[in-house]
C-alpha cells in the first residue's frame, strides 16, 4: 500500500479483505499486515480484520502512527510477534515515545517489558489534541495498576476531533485541554 504521505489513504476493509485472502492462498507460516493509521476506525478495521483469520493462522496485525499506539501497546497479546525498538537510553520513562523507531508509532522495549504482566488488560487513557503523546500520566497510572495487580492498560488517545475517538471503547478516560 505504498502511497505518497501527502495523498496516503488507509485501504478499507474490503481491500484489505482482498489482500487478507491472497496472502492466505499462500498459506503461509505468518502472515504480516500493516498500514498507517490515520483515524480510531482505522484500528478498528484492522481489528475486524484480524477476527476473519482462521484460528491457529499465525498472524502479524498492526498499524503505524500515534493512532495505532494502542493497538501495538497490546501487540504481544493479539500477534504471533511483535516489534520494538531500543531505548536511546534504558532510564527513559515507560511509556514515552521512543526516538529511534523504524515506523511511527512503535513502542519500545522498555515499554512492553514494563507491560509484561498484562493479560487481558481494561483499556483506559487520556484524550487530547497531538501534545497529549508528552503526558506521564500512562507512567503513573501504569505503575500504580501493576502495583495494585490491576490487568488494565492506561495510554494516549491523540486526537484532532474528539469525533474521531467515537468508535474507541475504552471503560474510562480523562480529556486533557491545552
Amino acid at each position: 500500500f505504498d502511497q505518497e504521505p501527502a495523498t496516503r489513504q488507509d485501504p478499507p476493509l474490503a481491500e484489505l479483505r482482498t489482500t487478507l485472502k491472497r496472502m492466505l492462498d499462500r498459506k503461509p507460516a505468518i502472515l504480516k499486515i500493516a498500514t498507517s493509521i490515520t483515524r480510531y476506525a482505522d484500528v478498528v478495521t484492522l481489528e475486524t480484520l484480524r477476527k476473519e483469520i482462521p484460528a491457529g493462522q499465525k498472524h502479524v496485525i498492526v498499524g503505524m502512527g500515534d493512532k495505532a499506539r494502542v493497538q501495538r501497546l497490546l501487540s504481544p497479546l493479539k500477534n504471533a510477534l511483535t516489534y520494538a525498538c531500543l531505548d536511546d537510553n534504558e532510564q527513559a520513562a515507560p511509556q514515552s515515545v521512543a526516538t529511534d523507531v523504524a515506523a511511527p508509532g512503535q513502542v519500545s522495549l522498555s515499554t512492553y517489558r514494563e507491560l509484561a504482566h498484562l493479560k487481558n488488560p481494561a483499556l483506559y487513557g487520556v484524550l487530547g489534541g497531538p501534545h497529549v503523546t508528552a503526558s506521564l500520566s500512562p507512567t503513573i497510572h501504569n505503575r500504580l495498576l501493576k502495583a495494585h495487580n490491576i490487568d488494565a492498560l492506561y495510554t494516549t488517545f491523540p486526537a484532532d476531533d474528539l469525533a474521531d475517538l467515537h468508535e474507541h471503547t475504552t471503560l474510562g478516560s480523562n480529556i486533557a485541554m491545552h
